[in-house]
Formats: C-alpha cells, structure tokens, sequence
C-alpha cells in the first residue's frame, strides 16, 4: 500500500453502514490548528499555483478530524418466558471542522507537509492537527455487466492531473448554506443533516448501476 495513506475507518459489516448509522459531530475543535510561521508561505503558495494555474479557485470543505465506532443501546425487546434484554447497534461517528482548498494544498500538497506532520506530533501529539485533511467522497461503480467505472482527471485540477480515478468529490458546505460567503460559514445543524444525507450512501455502502 503506498505510504502516504492509512485506513482511518474500515466498516464491520461488507454491506457498509445505511444512513441511520452515521453520527456527524460537528465542531470549530475540529478544524486544522493554525501555525503562525507557516500561514504567509500557505497565502503565497496558493497564489503562485493560481498564476500557473488560472482554473483553480478556493472553496471550502469539510474536514475529517477522527472517525470511531461505537454502540447506542436500542431500547428493549421482549423475549420468550417473559425476559427482556436491551438491543445494541454499531454507529460510526464522524468528528469534522471545517477548512478550505488553498489550505490543503498549502499543507497537504505542500513541500512541508511532513515538517508539519513531525511538529503536529510532537507539539500536538497528532501527526494531522496542521494540516487541512478535506473529507473527500468516493465510490466503486459496479456495472450489471460486472465492469467498474473509472474516470480520467482533468489536466487544470490541482493535485494529481490527468490520472486515472474513481468517481467522487467533496461534501460542499456552501451547497447548504446558500447566500453566505463561505468565509463566514459556520457549523449548525442544517449542515450536519445535509452532510449525512449527501455523503453516507457513497462513502459507506456499495453502489451498483446499470
């Protein structure tokens, strides 16, 4: 497996999880830690891919801080002879801030993205905690005729053009919060919905089309 990626989450169940078992903690806690020394060269860094790259522009994201499961007692059900015993399912939740393009690729993409990975740990004792780390949406598309759909990136994208991919994306925060400036975006409940209705089916279970 290549070494820059590690499985964060990996489902207990080869059927995925449906939307109802998806939990979203949203919060400000959640959002990547600032590191003074390192945000002029993140500014500086998206402005000289802008000028190479005229079809960039910056948008904000989601993004993911940690993922867990965890078991919410359902209730009690009677069973023969009388006894009731209490039903238990398995949740997966999601904890996730809020960050924006220019920020991953000023630290994920960037040159120094180990430098802040090593100072994460250190300072933190979280490899991540500098870096932007935007939830990102993919699926593998079963055809009926037991063929798998694949795309080829554009060459104007900023990270990985003209590669061959999945289909997928970004949960976009500005698609719920219509008419705010996503500077201002804040996390509120509306998003928290949004997101769980927009993400939860090609993230955890498996798509098929025809």
């Amino acid at each position: 497996m290549d070494p820059d990626i590690s499985i964060m989450f990996q489902s207990p169940s080869s059927q995925g999880l449906s939307e109802d078992r998806v939990r979203v903690e949203l919060s400000p806690r959640y959002n990547r830690r600032p590191l003074p020394q390192y945000e002029a060269r993140i500014a500086e860094s998206w402005s000289q891919r802008c000028q190479q790259n005229p079809w960039l522009f910056n948008g904000s994201k989601f993004r993911i801080h940690s993922a867990s499961l965890e078991r919410e007692e359902s209730g009690e059900e009677e069973e023969e002879g009388g006894e009731r015993r209490q039903e238990s399912r398995v949740l997966l939740r999601l904890r996730l801030g809020l960050t924006c393009y220019r920020d991953f690729m000023g630290t994920n993409w960037a040159p120094w993205a180990a430098v802040l990975q090593q100072r994460g740990l250190g300072e933190l004792g979280d490899s991540q905690a500098y870096l932007a780390e935007p939830l990102g949406v993919g699926a593998m598309l079963l055809t009926a005729d037991d063929s798998f759909v694949f795309l080829k990136r554009s060459e104007r994208v900023g990270e990985a053009p003209g590669k061959i991919d999945i289909p997928g994306g970004h949960p976009e925060p500005k698609a719920v919060a219509v008419g705010i400036p996503e500077e201002s975006i804040q996390l509120k409940d509306p998003l928290r919905s949004w997101w769980c209705r927009s993400c939860s089916s090609p993230c955890w279970q498996r798509s098929e089309t025809r």
